[in-house]
């Protein structure tokens, strides 16, 4: 198996490049990025079509309507990256594509619906081919949360799935000071969603719910930013597998000991997750109770980071966006192991690796290697 990096690197307002990195998987280091030309920026997430299926799609916050949806195969040897024939896709009825994930043959983003009475959040599915190209096939699509509230998402990933259920963040409210996490049943033949019982469930008035990720364990963790009381925090969430409800573990929410906190994301293991805090320049680190999932923080990681990030494996990628194009270092990504029995990070022998363009958006691809 061959694991590739792919980001979308932004040098100008006016152009992005889509880059892939080769991973070692012994190492952890970076290969030479392979870069072509991508969409107009800016480009709100790269999302993969799934582990061992080679395309990646991207979404740019382009001014035009209906959005559109860029598609990439990658190549299992290199990791070049070639648009697909028939890319881009319409997302018809929808406005402000933001990032999602694939399960099984179909492609889920977070977006606004514009219904009779106005704009309500949304997921945009998609069926995905066996050449990439993606198809509205998909009855209902785009599937508004109810009750509607304000919009979907935040500062990081605004989707997360679970097998057979999906997850949203959601914000109402005045700066998205209070919102939630919507639940969605996927039926797996059809792609369908339908919003579980008791969806949207309460983070309460503790911030803008943005980034999820859920752990093995069946706890599902959203981070909470732009607070009304100047403190960040991660609310923790039980999942009933056989529902889909989401519970609050106890001492949920749990507070960071940093502001700016955006992305997170979890080991390889679930055991630890880690949160990328630009304005302190920091990678805030929790042990993840995997009986009860309450978070207790540990020591922080100083590094330049632009607050979000990408676990591969056992390795953490953070990119530091120091050049915006005038002044500075040049846009790197540095890249940690993680140790699987304290969480300790490590910086990796070569890291930083040189990104030659400031990064905003990574995901990864696992692909077999051609015989």
């Amino acid at each position: 198996m061959q694991t590739f990096l792919i980001a979308s690197g932004e040098p100008s307002l006016q152009s992005s490049q889509l880059l892939s990195f080769s991973v070692n998987a012994t190492t952890g280091a970076l290969g030479a990025p392979l870069s072509i030309a991508g969409p107009t920026p800016p480009i709100t997430a790269i999302t993969a079509a799934g582990q061992g299926t080679g395309f990646v799609y991207v979404s740019p916050l382009a001014p035009h309507f209906p959005e559109l949806v860029y598609g990439y195969s990658v190549d299992a040897s290199t990791g070049a990256l070639t648009e697909i024939a028939s890319s881009p896709f319409s997302a018809e009825g929808t406005i402000g594509l933001n990032s999602g994930f694939a399960l099984n043959n179909f492609l889920y983003l977070g977006a606004s619906a514009l219904l009779s009475d106005g704009l309500a959040p949304a997921v945009e599915a998609f069926g995905i081919g066996s050449d990439g190209s993606l198809t509205p096939s998909v009855a209902g699509s785009p599937f508004a949360l109810i009750p509607p509230t304000d919009a979907i998402g935040g500062a990081g990933s605004a989707l997360s799935v679970t097998s057979p259920y999906l997850y949203a963040a959601e914000s109402s409210g005045l700066m998205g000071a209070t919102g939630g996490v919507a639940g969605f049943s996927i039926d797996e033949q059809t792609g369908v969603l339908t919003e579980v019982a008791g969806s949207p469930f309460s983070t309460g008035s503790y911030g803008t719910p943005g980034s999820i990720v859920i752990d093995p364990y069946g706890f599902l963790y959203i981070a909470l930013t732009n607070p009304p009381n100047g403190q960040d925090y991660i609310a923790g969430f039980a999942i009933d597998n056989s529902t889909g409800a989401l519970t609050p573990v106890a001492g949920s929410p749990f507070a960071v000991n940093t502001l700016g906190f955006s992305g997170i994301a979890l080991d390889l293991s679930g055991q630890y997750l880690f949160g990328g805090a630009s304005p302190t320049q920091t990678i805030a680190e929790f042990q993840v109770n995997t009986s009860t999932g309450a978070l207790t923080p540990m020591t922080a990681t100083g590094t330049p980071i632009s607050g979000f990030f990408e676990v591969v494996g056992n390795y953490l990628y953070a990119p530091n966006n120091t050049n915006f194009g005038s002044s500075g270092p040049s846009p790197v990504i540095a890249a940690y192991s993680i140790d699987g029995s304290t969480g300790a990070l490590t910086q990796v022998p070569g890291s930083p690796f040189a990104a030659g363009v400031p990064v905003f958006a990574m995901t990864s691809v696992t692909l077999p290697e051609p015989q």
